[in-house]
């Protein structure tokens, strides 16, 4: 689904619930060998979850500034998630 086909003008909306649709999808439908998020956005966090719950064959990484990586280690680590840094700058 493009902007333009869920949208009459261009425009930030649902943005974090198409990532979560994409995501979950790719890891159900094992269409990649991996899926990379990268977001400082918390509200991935319930999405990146559940792909990692059903990730069988898939590798799930989310990807974080580092004052917010690991922050969700916790949760993650044991669904099979990674978490790793980006570097701004």
């Amino acid at each position: 689904v493009t902007n333009a086909d869920a949208f009459i003008s261009i425009e930030q909306k649902m943005v974090d619930t198409m990532i979560a649709c994409d995501t979950i999808s790719a890891v159900i439908g094992r269409v990649y060998a991996g899926v990379l998020i990268v977001s400082d956005d918390s509200d991935v966090i319930p999405a990146v979850a559940l792909a990692g719950t059903f990730a069988k064959d898939t590798r799930v990484r989310l990807i974080q500034t580092p004052n917010k990586v690991g922050s969700f280690d916790s949760v993650l680590s044991p669904l099979g998630v990674e978490s790793a840094e980006y570097m701004t700058g």
